[in-house]
This record gives C-alpha cells, sequence and structure tokens, in this order.
C-alpha cells in the first residue's frame, strides 16, 4: 500500500551544461506516512553519447532534502556527487565512475544503501547485513565491442542491438 510520484527535469541551458531538477512524494504505510522531497543540481556533459558512451566525460553534483522536522520522523539532506570519464581505443572502452551521497540528518531503515543495491556491486547478493546511510562507490570497467550497436524494427517497434563484453571492478 505504499506510493511513490517522482518527477525529475533536465533543462539544457547550454550545450554540455543542464539544471537539474527533482521533485518527489512518497506515502509509506506502517512508517512514517508522507514523506516529500526535493532537490537542485547541475550537470556537464562532455560524453559523446549518454547511451553507450565511447569518449568523454560526465560530472553532477545536487542537493537534496527529504521530509520536514516538524512533520517526519525522517529528515535528511543528500549531497551527490558523480563523475564519469570514458576513453575508447580500437574497440576496447574504459570507463572509470565515482559516486559518492553523503546524508546528514536522520534516515530511516527504507532508505538505508546495502551492498547489492542499484549502484554496487555488480551480482553481488543483496545483504542487508551492511547498511549504511552513505555512499561511495568507485568503479572501473573495460568493454569489449564485438558487435557495434545497430538499429532494427521488427512489426513496426524500432530498437537497437549490439553486444559488447564487460568487464569491472567495484569497491
Amino acid at each position: 500500500a505504499s506510493w511513490i510520484f517522482s518527477l525529475d527535469v533536465k533543462w539544457r541551458l547550454i550545450p554540455h551544461f543542464a539544471l537539474l531538477g527533482h521533485t518527489a512524494y512518497r506515502y509509506l504505510e506502517g512508517g512514517p506516512g508522507h514523506l516529500p522531497e526535493f532537490g537542485l543540481g547541475v550537470a556537464v556533459d562532455f560524453r559523446n553519447s549518454e547511451i553507450d558512451t565511447r569518449k568523454g566525460v560526465y560530472f553532477e553534483s545536487s542537493v537534496m532534502h527529504m521530509g520536514f522536522r516538524e512533520m517526519n520522523d525522517e529528515h535528511y539532506t543528500e549531497f551527490l556527487e558523480d563523475g564519469r570519464a570514458y576513453y575508447s581505443f580500437g574497440p576496447f572502452v574504459t570507463g572509470a565512475s565515482a559516486l559518492v551521497r553523503l546524508r546528514p540528518g536522520t534516515v530511516n531503515r527504507y532508505d538505508y544503501f546495502y551492498h547489492g543495491g542499484e549502484n554496487s556491486f555488480r551480482g553481488h547478493y543483496a545483504d542487508s547485513m551492511y547498511l549504511g546511510i552513505h555512499e561511495a562507490l568507485l568503479t572501473l570497467e573495460e568493454r569489449f565491442v564485438l558487435l557495434e550497436r545497430r538499429p532494427a524494427s521488427l512489426c513496426g517497434v524500432n530498437f537497437f542491438y549490439g553486444l559488447q563484453l564487460v568487464a569491472g571492478f567495484d569497491g
């Protein structure tokens, strides 16, 4: 019976620079009830493509606030820094990224990060033995392009297909 409504906006002011906006409203049954959140940020994007990036850099910095001290037992501010860099040499694509989230304030269990979460340790089983309110993730990956991305259409449905081998390290 819990639900969330979320809206993220990316407004590109000039090439390679955008303002980011975020707002969400959650209802958590059996917990704090109503939880509003809102945030602002900036992004600098010099990648050659947002999908299947081969070369360039991306940096995002944002601040988000969750809940209100007067209304909720959960209220915190999240500071997010996300940096990514890509470089290609022939069929090899090297990618490096760093993601850091700091959350001063009161964070409740339903907003904890955990090993195996959406941003961490690919293939690692979700483990609630290791929970935290802050997150730092470093990733290095190497992709080998076996089949370049190509457009296709099947029964009027358009899509892309391709094949890459990926090896990576998360920390």
